[in-house]
């Protein structure tokens, strides 16, 4: 997954899921609480991948 912020000039990257946040340069300080979610969200991929792997 990737997180990118809608005024970024940065090319979406190809093949992944992407989540919109507000603002440019992707910042905790523009879009706080997106950015966080974003940052549960890949916590919990990483754990299920461990659980699923034992």
């Amino acid at each position: 997954i990737a997180l990118k912020g809608r005024t970024d000039h940065v090319k979406n990257p190809p093949k992944l899921e992407l989540t919109l946040v507000d603002g440019g340069h992707v910042s905790p300080l523009v879009a706080p609480k997106e950015v966080l979610n974003f940052v549960r969200e890949v916590i919990s991929l990483s754990t299920k991948k461990e659980i699923s792997s034992l």
